[in-house]
């Protein structure tokens, strides 16, 4: 296992104690997604290469359907951000099987890498949300 697969792990795992400690119904049915989707993909090492990649990508856009769809429910709007970086990472992704291996191997590569982003924004959010969940009900007089 590599450093960022490791970092990675540390930065989910992180992320699943903040979105139960700050967020609300729909944010876990929303990190439960992610989770079965990071299982799941997680699981495509055992095909090859190429089966790997489709499935990795099959993977990636049911998540961004599925967030998506807590997205546009959601009255926030950091979300709409979790899901426009997935659907990035779906574009790139997909992009990548219309070019020669060479090239491919770079769009696979920003496919995966777009997981980063994707989790700092939800961190961010759902913390600003919070901090701003906190000034409302401090200050109930201002509107």
């Amino acid at each position: 296992m590599t450093i960022v697969a490791i970092g990675f792990y540390i930065v989910f795992f992180g992320l699943i104690g903040l979105v139960w400690q700050l967020g609300d119904r729909d944010d876990h049915k929303m990190m439960l997604i992610v989770t079965a989707a990071i299982v799941a993909t997680s699981l495509t090492g055992f095909f090859g290469e190429y089966e790997r990649r489709v499935l990795v990508r099959i993977i990636d856009t049911l998540l961004a359907v599925g967030v998506t769809y807590y997205a546009v429910k959601s009255s926030r709007y950091w979300p709409l951000w979790f899901a426009g970086i997935l659907w990035a990472a779906v574009i790139l992704g997909l992009l990548a099987f219309a070019l020669p291996p060479a090239e491919a191997n770079i769009l696979f590569f920003a496919s995966t890498a777009m997981s980063f982003p994707s989790l700092l924004v939800m961190a961010v959010g759902l913390v600003m949300d919070s901090r701003s969940n906190g000034r409302s009900q401090a200050r109930p007089d201002v509107p």
